[in-house]
């Protein structure tokens, strides 16, 4: 079994901008939602929360460190520059981020470094602390060190994905998918990936990739920074197909004939329960 090669060597910002097939993540608004509601979405600025900015740190430099080492630029922590009438440093107070110098350094900061995305000390040291948490785990040298394989690596077919990573492992091709969390404990993380619908993302990826095994690395943000890693198991796949196959057959039956797609059935009557 040859490991898959990626049919296309693109940035992430060049997948989600570029690429008109649908993704895993636009399927699930057919099986969560509707067709009108993805449309709806799609024409909204997506907007990244800070745990979301986060995360895509911490894939880029696990993934693609030349790319973390171009693309981010840590902010300094700004220290007081006016004097007071004694002529001394005036010393920071409990609102030193609503002064005009803290904000005066952190635009001129920002538009010094403008193109880059920009961490703070705090969450650098963050990252470097969940890269040597993930780094050390068990799995790591056997999946990243060991294995060939390719890392943020696109598939194109009836549908769009990209695999953190995808590698040859004892005779079988497997795809990693990295998660950052607040707990990765088994309990929780089971939770979480049936209520965020990951079990749908991963049958689409073995779909289209035609791979069978799929893990999540899942890697928590706080101290002590613990690392879990998940197979997914038989009956999670079967979770996955199934919400997969609700997926695509609503995408089928919301289609309308002139483009777009329609919204819920109960939209148009009383539909029932």
């Amino acid at each position: 079994m040859k490991l898959p090669i990626p049919t296309h060597n693109i940035s992430n910002d060049e997948y989600h901008n570029t690429l008109t097939e649908l993704s895993s993540s636009d399927l699930k608004k057919f099986y969560r939602k509707s067709g009108r509601h993805f449309e709806h979405d799609k024409l909204q600025r997506n907007i990244e929360t800070p745990a979301m900015a986060l995360g895509t740190a911490f894939h880029a430099m696990i993934l693609e460190p030349d790319v973390f080492e171009e693309s981010y630029v840590i902010q300094p922590e700004f220290k007081p520059t006016e004097l007071d009438k004694e002529g001394k440093v005036k010393a920071k107070t409990k609102g030193w981020k609503n002064t005009t110098d803290y904000k005066d350094q952190l635009k001129n900061f920002r538009k010094a470094n403008a193109g880059f995305s920009i961490l703070t000390e705090k969450d650098n040291d963050m990252l470097k602390a969940m890269r040597v948490s993930f780094e050390a785990h068990p799995m790591y040298r056997e999946y990243f060190g060991h294995a060939e394989g390719h890392n943020e690596a696109t598939y194109v077919g009836d549908f769009k994905v990209r695999c953190d990573r995808i590698c040859h492992v004892n005779g079988k091709n497997v795809i990693i998918d990295i998660k950052t969390t607040d707990d990765a404990s088994p309990d929780a993380f089971k939770r979480k990936a049936l209520g965020m619908d990951y079990d749908l993302s991963a049958a689409l990826y073995m779909g289209v990739t035609e791979t069978t095994e799929f893990i999540w690395a899942v890697q928590e943000r706080d101290a002590p920074y613990s690392c879990c890693w998940y197979n997914v198991s038989d009956w999670l796949k079967e979770s996955g197909n199934k919400k997969l196959n609700i997926a695509l057959s609503n995408l089928r039956e919301q289609e309308l004939p002139m483009g777009g797609y329609m919204g819920y059935k109960a939209e148009g009557g009383i539909v029932d329960l």
